[in-house]
């Protein structure tokens, strides 16, 4: 007899930590008895220098940094319904790319 089994890997990324934190926290508040992985990844900053004026003084810029914060979140047979509240739920601000992998154990 084959057995499907689903695994879902989903990376969320987003600006804020505190919406990162919300957002997880919604996860495990609906996948309580479902086997999954969690992990926070590294936070990855970007800089951007914008130069104040235009013409002569070169020297004068001023510097703006980003954060980006995100984990990964890998869950084990879970059904296409508890799956789908996951978009359904999503602030804004937060990104996601999923990834569905179904295999079939004998």
């Amino acid at each position: 007899m084959m057995v499907k089994s689903n695994q879902i890997t989903i990376n969320v990324k987003t600006f804020s930590m505190d919406i990162l934190k919300y957002y997880i926290g919604s996860f495990f508040s609906i996948i309580k008895k479902k086997e999954y992985s969690f992990k926070m990844q590294p936070t990855k900053y970007k800089t951007l220098t914008v130069l104040r004026s235009p013409h002569k003084y070169k020297k004068a810029q001023e510097h703006f940094q980003v954060k980006i914060f995100s984990a990964n979140l890998t869950l084990k047979n879970i059904t296409t319904p508890e799956a789908s509240l996951f978009l359904v739920n999503k602030p804004k601000g937060v990104f996601l790319k999923i990834k569905v992998e179904e295999k079939l154990s004998k």
